[in-house]
C-alpha cells in the first residue's frame, strides 16, 4: 500500500473513531428552580374548548454541544380545587432560535407521550390560595439537538391536555423574564424570572478532535511528498 492510501485509511479510521467513541456527558445548562410556586404568566399548557397557553425560556451554551436529555419543573393548578394531578396526553419540547431577544423560528420539536416521560413528586406548596402538587420531568429527546457556543436559543414545553383545567404552570427561577403567547389569539407577554429547566448531552471529547487533525494532516504530508517525488 502506498503512503498515500495508507495516510488516507488512517484518516478515514480516525474519522470513523470518532463518530463511535464515547462523547463526555455533561450539564449543559441549568435554571435551578427555586420554590413549587410559578410566578404569574407561567402557563403553559392547552387543551378544549377553552385558552391554550405557550411559554418559553432562553439559553446560551458555552460550547458547541448535542443537547440529549431535558429537565423541567412545575405544577398542576386549578384555583380552589388542591392537589390535582396533570392531564397531561404528550409533551411538545421545543427548541427555538432568537428573533431580537423573542422566540423566533422552530429550530426542532418533538411530541412524546406523558408515558416516556419520567415525573419525580416534590411535594406540595401554595399557589393563588390553593395547595398545588410539584414534580420535576425529564425526557430523552428521539433525537439529538445541536447547539452553537455562544448562541442565544428558547426552550419550550408544553402539556397537550384534554381539557385545560388544572392548568400546567412551568414552575420558576431566579432573575430574568420569560415570553408568553396566548395561542388562542396570539396575545403576546413578557413575564417577570426564568423558568426551571436543565439540558444535559455531550461535547466531543478533545482527544478525539486533535487525533482527527493528525490523521488529516498525516494524509495531506503524504500527498504532498508523492506530488513533489512526481516533479522531480
Amino acid at each position: 500500500m502506498s503512503q498515500v492510501k495508507a495516510a488516507v485509511c488512517a484518516g478515514i479510521l480516525l474519522m470513523a473513531g470518532m463518530a463511535a467513541a464515547p462523547a463526555r456527558a455533561d450539564l449543559l445548562f441549568s435554571n435551578p428552580g427555586t420554590d413549587v410556586a410559578c410566578a404569574a404568566g407561567c402557563w403553559a399548557s392547552g387543551g378544549s374548548p377553552d385558552y391554550a397557553f405557550r411559554t418559553w425560556d432562553d439559553f446560551t451554551i458555552g460550547v458547541d454541544a448535542r443537547v440529549t436529555t431535558v429537565t423541567w419543573r412545575g405544577v398542576a393548578f386549578a384555583e380552589g380545587l388542591n392537589l390535582q394531578d396533570l392531564d397531561t396526553l404528550s409533551w411538545d419540547l421545543g427548541f427555538f432560535a432568537d428573533a431580537a431577544g423573542t422566540p423566533g423560528a422552530e429550530l426542532y420539536t418533538a411530541n412524546i407521550a406523558d408515558a416516556d416521560v419520567s415525573r419525580i413528586f416534590l411535594g406540595t406548596g401554595g399557589l393563588a390560595g390553593t395547595t398545588v402538587n410539584y414534580w420535576e420531568f425529564s425526557a430523552v429527546l428521539p433525537t439529538e439537538f445541536a447547539v452553537a457556543a455562544g448562541t442565544t436559543y428558547w426552550f419550550s414545553p408544553f402539556s397537550n391536555q384534554s381539557d385545560y383545567y388544572p392548568v400546567f404552570g412551568w414552575s420558576g427561577s431566579t432573575g430574568g423574564s420569560t415570553f408568553q403567547t396566548l395561542l388562542t389569539n396570539d396575545s403576546t407577554y413578557v413575564r417577570s424570572n426564568n423558568r426551571a429547566f436543565t439540558l444535559s448531552g455531550v461535547v466531543p471529547e478533545p482527544q478525539t478532535w486533535a487525533l482527527m487533525i493528525l490523521g488529516f494532516g498525516a494524509a495531506g504530508a503524504a500527498l504532498r511528498r508523492k506530488q513533489a517525488a512526481r516533479a522531480t
